[in-house]
């Protein structure tokens, strides 16, 4: 078994760790939508640590990473959903819910 030491994956690590840091550390309403542009570029680094740890002990805990993420990046783009009015906000927060 590979070790989780590699250059490559340790740098893909820093990269999304720095980049989730600095969009989330001057969180305010106003910063919502520069944070859902960074979206993209956040799940493609979250699916390279999940593809590279692949079948290791590792990958839950990448997934479980991505999910909490992935949580947080959704209820920024239900906010920003009801502070543009969009009439679909209040039926994704429910489907979100359930």
């Amino acid at each position: 078994m590979e070790a989780l030491f590699e250059p490559d994956i340790i740098d893909v690590q820093k990269l999304l760790r720095e980049k989730i840091g600095k969009i989330f550390s001057d969180f305010s309403i106003g910063s919502i939508e520069k944070i859902l542009s960074e979206r993209n570029e956040i799940d493609k680094l979250q699916l390279q640590l999940i593809d590279f740890a692949g079948g290791r002990k590792e990958e839950a805990i990448f997934k479980n990473e991505k999910s909490l993420i992935d949580a947080v990046l959704l209820l920024c783009e239900w906010c920003q959903m009801i502070l543009k009015g969009n009439e679909g906000a209040e039926a994704k927060r429910v489907a979100c819910a359930g």
